[in-house]
């Protein structure tokens, strides 16, 4: 896996930030996000997303998506650093897991009604682009069962798994299962009541089949900044010192103290 030197690394995220990424560049993002550990990068994904506004963080999935995802045989099956990415984007559409932190455990899941447009809108650049490949390769041949599943899986973000307050022992396990069960529940909710409205959205008839020229999805997306330009420089630059002085745990590695420690 290639290793981005500092300054790349520094500059792939500023421009992401922006919403500023060009061709190509996003898979390089991709990458860079491969590069950290796990159990890092929800902190990573947090704080970065944290400074971007609704439009860059939606261009940014929607890039990786484009340039890595739609190439594979079930896109977003294993991309676990992307589905965080997606998740930190549905929690500004009302989506929110609650957990009660004492007992390690979900107190009450937020399971949304219907799925937000911005979601549905990555999955349908996925249907868009190897429609028949993802038909072919699933067992009951159910497109709405794949994206059922699938965003299940994003939405219910199993980066609660790695939270540091849960990060071993018991309590992690218990959080695991509440997860799972959370995703489950909410699979079995999109099957029913939202099945139309999420056929609809993604271009499909009731039979799983793409209707011609569907039109695109219309997106409820804020352009506003999330803030200055400055503030997105010192905060980078805050993430960046935060890996590098070994704040959070990072995997080993053999190189010397540097952004590619990091990633």
């Amino acid at each position: 896996m290639k290793n981005y030197s500092e300054t790349e690394s520094y500059s792939l995220i500023i421009k992401a930030i922006k919403g500023e990424l060009k061709e190509k560049e996003f898979e390089k993002f991709n990458n860079l996000c491969k590069g950290i550990p796990l159990y890092n990068f929800y902190t990573f994904a947090m704080s970065v997303t944290d400074l971007m506004s609704d439009k860059a963080l939606h261009l940014l999935i929607e890039g990786i998506i484009k340039e890595v995802e739609i190439f594979e045989k079930f896109p977003l099956h294993s991309n676990e650093r992307l589905k965080a990415l997606m998740s930190e984007e549905a929690k500004r559409y009302n989506y929110k897991v609650i957990f009660d932190e004492q007992h390690s455990t979900f107190s009450a899941p937020h399971i949304p009604k219907t799925v937000p447009n911005a979601i549905l809108a990555h999955f349908k650049t996925i249907l868009d682009a190897n429609f028949e490949k993802i038909k072919i390769s699933l067992e009951d041949g159910s497109i709405f069962n794949y994206v059922t599943g699938s965003i299940a899986s994003v939405l219910n973000g199993l980066y609660l798994e790695y939270n540091e307050k849960f990060s071993k022992g018991f309590g992690n396990l218990i959080l695991q299962i509440a997860a799972r069960d959370a995703q489950v529940k909410y699979k079995v909710r999109l099957q029913g009541s939202s099945r139309k409205h999420i056929m609809s959205k993604l271009g499909l008839d009731s039979e799983g089949k793409i209707i011609p020229n569907k039109k695109k999805i219309k997106l409820l997306l804020d352009n506003t900044p999330k803030c200055s330009e400055d503030l997105i420089e010192g905060k980078v630059n805050q993430i960046i010192e935060l890996f590098l002085a070994k704040k959070i745990k990072l995997a080993p590695v053999k190189s010397s103290l540097s952004i590619s420690q990091f990633f």
